[in-house]
């Protein structure tokens, strides 16, 4: 098993905006995860999981559970600042993180994290 380290491009986004990160692939991925957001701006952010079989544009879903209820959350009204989260990822082949800012300003988005990968 090894860890793998992923810098993510920096999202930014207007008042009341959406954005997100690049895709990533996951196949190998194991456990948990770890991830060092830093929000700058007067923005207010929440930033969820996307989940992908294929990675293309337009195959994106955002994960709910049995009962329908939003599973996929990392961090919810996020200001600036920076901290450390520790999430289960859930499993697909590709994960991507949505960004949403609350309507309270802009802000900038960077989002670090860590896995586990097995070597099988």
């Amino acid at each position: 098993m090894i860890i793998t380290n992923k810098q993510l491009a920096q999202v930014s986004l207007a008042q009341a905006a959406t954005g997100y990160t690049e895709s990533t692939k996951m196949n190998r991925f194991y456990g948990q995860a770890t991830c060092l957001l830093t929000v700058a701006g007067a923005g207010t952010v929440t930033i969820t999981q996307q989940l992908s079989l294929t990675g293309e544009p337009g195959t994106w879903y955002d994960p709910v559970d049995e009962d329908g209820t939003a599973a996929g959350e990392m961090a919810n009204a996020v200001t600036a600042g920076t901290t450390w989260r520790i999430w289960s990822i859930r499993l697909a082949p590709w994960i991507r993180f949505k960004c949403v800012e609350a309507n309270a300003g802009t802000a900038t988005v960077d989002i670090n994290f860590a896995f586990q990968e097995s070597l099988e």
